[in-house]
């Protein structure tokens, strides 16, 4: 599916009562509004880990609750557009790390990194990871690659989803200094 088919999916309504519906849309780079997901991004890792963050991926998905409040936010970056920022932690390209750990030979073009997840609460974590897994299916990116930490692990097994562990997130490894991430890296992350 190309990217402007994908895009058309785009506000898509979350929840069975009208009333009550949670929407999901798209930002990139210049998009109107991307500054608001970035500001949301970077206060929610300020609340949860004093962090400073500054790097965002190139799409950013909203979700709003029925009000228009936004409550959760995620950022993609298809692996075919070039070095993803979790590859920092790896020793070679994610399609080989991808590909061993799989059992089977695969490309960049069907993986896909995800990031940036920021949420009010664990359940508007999860609609939106159970979002962003069926639109990256429907893009025909089979293979997610993230970076996360017990609490995240912890939506994704309540989904009832086991992510594979392929690397630790070193963060002597960044080209940043590690103090801008605050108390991230003492979760002991993980790229899965």
């Amino acid at each position: 599916m190309t990217q402007t088919l994908w895009s058309n999916l785009l506000p898509l309504a979350i929840g069975t009562h009208a009333e009550h519906h949670a929407h999901l849309s798209l930002h990139l780079h210049d998009d109107q509004g991307r500054g608001e997901l970035e500001h949301f991004i970077h206060q929610c890792f300020a609340d949860a880990h004093q962090a400073d963050i500054h790097h965002y991926l190139p799409e950013l998905l909203a979700l709003r609750d029925s009000h228009g409040r936004l409550i959760a936010a995620a950022g993609m970056r298809p692996a075919s557009s070039g070095r993803l920022f979790l590859e920092h932690y790896l020793d070679e390209p994610l399609e080989s790390v991808i590909s061993r750990a799989a059992g089977v030979s695969l490309g960049r073009e069907c993986m896909v990194e995800v990031g940036n997840l920021a949420s009010l609460s664990a359940g508007s974590a999860r609609i939106m990871i159970t979002a962003v897994t069926w639109l990256l299916a429907t893009r025909g990116l089979q293979w997610v690659a993230f970076t996360g930490a017990s609490t995240l692990i912890n939506s994704f097994q309540r989904l009832g989803l086991v992510p594979t562990v392929v690397a630790q997130a070193d963060p002597a490894r960044l080209s940043e200094p590690a103090q801008h991430w605050g108390y991230y890296y003492d979760q002991h992350p993980q790229v899965f």
